[in-house]
Parts: C-alpha cells; structure tokens; sequence
C-alpha cells in the first residue's frame, strides 16, 4: 500500500468531509439519538427549513456515496499549477 501523492492536504479533501459529516450523524442516531435534536437546532434556520429532520438519517447515508463520488473529482485548490 502507498499513500497518494498529496496526503499532507489529506484534512481539505471532500470526500474526507463528507464521509466524516456522515459519519458523524449516524455515530449520533446511534449512539445518542437524543443529541441529534439539540445538533439540529444549532443549524441555520435554512437549513434546517429545507430538510426535515426525519429525513436527517437518509441525508447522512447519502454522504456516503457522495463522498465516493468527490473523491473522483479534481479539486483545483489543491492542485495549483499541475496540468
């Protein structure tokens, strides 16, 4: 196993977001589901106007694949000057 050419920028991938952020809900929904409330209503109202919280779970399972997904994707902030 070798690691990519620019792990050092490891924590500004996408994909590392996502799946964290992901992770995260569901680490919630399992072990605490009563802080998923008390997460939610630190979100911005647009936020959390656009979501139901019922589909909360669904959004985070998302993540998972859309993390797959970014991780495809060529993020030009972390690539500057390659062509």
């Amino acid at each position: 196993m070798t690691w990519i050419p620019d792990i050092k920028n490891w924590r500004k991938f996408w994909s590392v977001k996502l799946a964290f952020i992901g992770g995260v809900i569901l680490i919630l929904f399992e072990a605490a589901p009563q802080w998923i409330g008390v997460a939610w209503g630190y979100l911005p109202s647009a936020m959390t106007d656009t979501i139901p919280d019922v589909y909360l779970k669904y959004v985070a399972l998302a993540l998972i694949p859309a993390s797959m997904i970014a991780r495809a994707i060529k993020q030009k902030k972390l690539h500057k000057g390659e062509k």
